[in-house]
């Protein structure tokens, strides 16, 4: 299998025709041949890239590429996070409820730079995405030209989601994203708050609690 950028996947064949697990995995997801896929990392490179932007001196962004997209998935004591809550981590510990923000405007292509990152609440944030464009009631949510969910949806996929529920169950993410079409891997997200974050809380039933032990396996979004 080869990714878009014309470098082989490299990893162990354990599904036919030659794909590894990861490779299997996103073809089952997107039901088709992972072939020219976007290039994704693998997993013995993310920890040092994140490490590194911990300790970033530079004033430049620090963009993390090669991920397939612009998140890549921390599982810290099984809770999924993304790159720039997990630098945080890293270089400060865990921020708790905190949102963990970018003074540069730049998280949504991936920048994870330590000295660009900062604490804030759900209101700051808001802010921050008002002030970047990326947040309008004109394209967020459900009225978005790609959207998958409603906010009931949502809502629904906050209550359900039990964390560390394995399939069949019917709170796994497996489970819920089979009937909302959805991957996996966004369902713990969202539960988390790290999508549609604007959502008041309150009314969307984030079940997901703090960790307070860490252990750390990064692993590349697929």
């Amino acid at each position: 299998m080869t990714f878009a950028n014309g470098t082989p996947c490299g990893r162990n064949a354990r599904y036919a025709p030659g794909w590894c697990v990861n490779c299997w995995k996103w073809s089952r997801e997107h039901g088709r041949s992972p072939d020219g896929r976007p290039y994704v990392r693998t997993d013995g490179e993310l920890l040092p890239a994140l490490r590194a932007a911990a300790r970033a001196a530079g004033n430049g962004c620090v963009i993390l590429n090669g991920l397939g997209y612009r998140w890549t998935t921390a599982l810290v004591s099984g809770r999924q996070i993304n790159a720039a809550r997990a630098v945080w981590m890293l270089a400060h510990g865990d921020p708790g409820e905190a949102f963990v923000l970018h003074t540069c405007h730049r998280g949504e292509e991936g920048c994870i730079s330590i000295r660009h990152l900062y604490l804030g609440d759900n209101a700051r944030n808001m802010a921050d995405m008002v002030e970047a464009g990326r947040a309008t009631k004109a394209n967020r949510g459900e009225l978005s030209a790609v959207a998958k969910l409603t906010r009931e949806d949502v809502h629904a996929i906050r209550e359900r989601y039990v964390k560390g529920a394995r399939y069949p169950h019917p709170g796994s993410a497996r489970a819920i994203a089979g009937e909302y079409g959805i991957g996996a891997g966004y369902i713990s997200v969202l539960a988390a708050g790290d999508r549609w974050a604007w959502l008041d809380a309150a009314n969307g039933q984030e079940h997901v609690t703090t960790c307070t032990a860490h252990t750390w396996h990064v692993v590349p979004t697929r």
